[in-house]
């Protein structure tokens, strides 16, 4: 399902979320996010229980930004803390990840010495949402699938001199959706070539009316 929404705050989030628990009574495994505040007020309202993943990708890129732009300490220690969280984040199994954090705490006093004790805490206030996948198989641990699909919407869109109203956005984005949802993949390294997104989610698509389904304002 989608919904269109005219910005990303938490009564937006809330509705979808609601909608999907309410309507389409669809039981959340997981929620993997890039750490926005308003969705994730959302997900634990409507979905509380729900496993929650924070996405690995951005927060090692905002790392780099923030020592890059933000940071006003000196520069002492910070390709250390860089290289140490960046290892721990994306780490491979448990096996690995052990190994990884007493490598962490080893160098924590020298990264406090130095003046990076609130980015030590910051990072480590997140532990609890780093590393839920390995616990959940199946879960990714960044949001890569939806951002290559942000992406392909938005080329189509940028293609795209404006839009009138709200509602001819909407539709031409319902467009877009309906031909993603049949398309079927051709460079998939999971195994899913030559399946749409629709037979992989085993969609009974046959007694369905597509031309009135896509008039549906969900």
């Amino acid at each position: 399902m989608a919904t269109f929404s005219l910005s990303e705050d938490y009564p937006s989030y809330y509705e979808l979320l609601r909608t999907i628990r309410d309507e389409i009574k669809f039981s959340l495994k997981g929620v993997t996010t890039d750490g926005d505040p308003g969705l994730l007020k959302a997900v634990k309202r409507i979905f509380p229980d729900a496993p929650f993943q924070l996405c690995a990708k951005h927060l090692d890129s905002y790392h780099r930004y923030y020592f890059n732009y933000l940071y006003q300490g000196n520069r002492e220690g910070i390709d250390l803390f860089l290289k140490l969280t960046s290892q721990l984040l994306f780490a491979s199994d448990l096996w690995r990840l052990d190994h990884l954090l007493q490598a962490y705490y080893d160098f924590r006093p020298y990264l406090q010495s130095v003046g990076l004790t609130k980015e030590l805490e910051d990072f480590e206030s997140k532990f609890k949402n780093l590393w839920v996948h390995f616990y959940h198989p199946g879960m990714p641990s960044t949001t890569n699938i939806l951002e290559g699909i942000i992406h392909q919407l938005s080329r189509k869109i940028d293609d795209t001199d404006g839009f009138n109203s709200p509602e001819t956005a909407w539709n031409s984005l319902k467009l877009l959706i309906m031909n993603y949802r049949f398309k079927k993949f051709s460079c998939s390294h999971n195994g899913n070539n030559h399946k749409s997104p629709l037979a992989l989610a085993k969609v009974k698509t046959n007694n369905i009316n597509w031309i009135q389904f896509s008039q549906k304002a969900t």
